[in-house]
């Protein structure tokens, strides 16, 4: 009787945690895995070209601290949506995994 209402009301036998795959499988997704290091990646580019540009003398004084915040920031933001979005599939997994359970 007490199995049928928890079934009725959606309720489990023993909490799951989400994000992480079950522990009977080895399954980590390789596209998030891959978005989280393109996203550090492009962070380190963008830091690394802001320090060329600021050692370098092509560019006018004037110009040089403004090309180097927007390349800071845009290289920031491109960091921040493909981590982001990596932690959605991450997300998107365990859901995926907590469903396959049961």
């Amino acid at each position: 009787m007490e199995n049928d209402v928890n079934y009725l009301l959606g309720l489990k036998d023993k909490p799951t945690s989400v994000g992480l795959p079950p522990a009977n499988t080895n399954q980590l997704n390789p596209v998030g895995i891959a978005l989280k290091y393109i996203g550090i990646a492009l962070f380190v580019m963008g830091l690394v070209s802001a320090l060329i540009i600021s050692g370098s003398d092509d560019f006018p004084k004037e110009l040089k601290s403004t090309v180097i915040i927007f390349t800071l920031i845009s290289s920031v933001i491109q960091c921040a949506l493909f981590y982001g979005f990596s932690e959605v599939i991450f997300l998107l997994t365990g859901i995926k995994n907590k469903n396959l359970e049961g």
